[in-house]
């Protein structure tokens, strides 16, 4: 069964028929590899399929991808296995207020909740290999500077990735990034803890949103999504509030993960040309929906594009 607004993906190495009931009838489609599809109600208020285009037909899919939809992975001659597991190492710096044993228990909580989400999206899973501490500079009062520090006292390894959590909160700050990394697939991450009082699901949010950048998410106009532009904004402390992603940004994930099955050590530049190619019809169509969004249009750039591609046919 599939919740309204939730994503599927679906693994296919060629064409497959899809079927379902409607008002009672029996209704079969031919579905294909690489395809994204979402069920909603016609106008006669039956539930049937559509496919959501990609901006090489010239259509974008800001407006079509409200409802349930279900994505399926390009084709491949080798399924990748079930799951991705990518050796993460975690660290705190030395604002943190909890004692080693209390803050270690809540992030090994919040990283199986996280891993449990993106098993479902997108095959990935984050298991903690290392844990350990790092002095940060209390004077940085930009996400940025704190990142650049973190990069040049934190070494990955044993791991592919540093996840450092800063409780620094400089009363100066002189931004409002909640986190962020270089570029997807990058060795390090950085986020802020304690921020805005957050609760502990607004912190799985915010973590699950920044593994998302690094899996390739860009932002998405969906205002739903865990990927939408803006956190904090206190959705998930309402109490039916999921954590969920858009149909583009778990197809994005899926193409990554794909490439990370066959290629562990793999960097976002050495992605094959026929998945930066998929990646940039997302990033386009992202970057239409949302165009005073830099997330977008940056993540494009990363996957082999240009100013250009966001262009209409007629622009050209």
């Amino acid at each position: 069964m599939i919740d309204a607004g939730d994503c599927v993906p679906i693994p296919l190495a060629e064409p497959a028929h899809m079927a379902f009931q409607s008002a009672g009838q029996p209704k079969k489609y031919l579905v294909a590899p690489g395809g994204l599809y979402y069920f909603g109600n016609k106008p006669d208020k039956q539930l049937d399929v559509g496919q959501i285009a990609l901006s090489t037909t010239g259509t974008t899919v800001a407006d079509k991808t409200r409802s349930v939809a279900i994505t399926a992975n390009k084709k491949t001659d080798d399924l990748p296995p079930p799951t991705v597991v990518i050796p993460i190492k975690i660290l705190y710096d030395d604002a943190e207020v909890l004692s080693r044993p209390l803050w270690e228990a809540r992030m090994r909580k919040r990283f199986e909740a996280a891993s449990l989400l993106f098993k479902k999206y997108c095959f990935v899973e984050f298991q903690i290999v290392a844990i350990d501490s790092w002095h940060s500079d209390p004077t940085r009062t930009r996400l940025d500077d704190a990142l650049k520090e973190f990069e040049r006292l934190v070494g990955p390894a044993p791991a592919r990735v540093a996840i450092g959590f800063t409780a620094r909160q400089h009363k100066m700050l002189k931004d409002h990034n909640l986190g962020g990394t270089r570029w997807p697939l990058h060795t390090h991450l950085l986020i802020r803890e304690h921020v805005n009082k957050n609760s502990e699901r607004e912190c799985l949010e915010l973590l699950v949103h920044e593994l998302g950048h690094f899996l390739g998410a860009a932002h998405s106009p969906e205002q739903n999504t865990v990927m939408r532009t803006i956190l904090g904004d206190r959705q998930a402390r309402a109490t039916r509030f999921r954590v969920v992603f858009d149909p583009l940004n778990t197809m994005a994930m899926c193409l990554v993960s794909q490439e990370l099955a066959k290629r562990p050590e793999v960097r976002f530049h050495r992605l094959t040309p026929s998945t930066q190619s998929e990646l940039r019809m997302i990033y386009v169509d992202l970057a239409r929906a949302i165009p005073n969004d830099p997330a977008a249009p940056q993540f494009l750039r990363w996957a082999g594009g240009t100013q250009r591609n966001l262009q209409g046919p007629d622009q050209r």
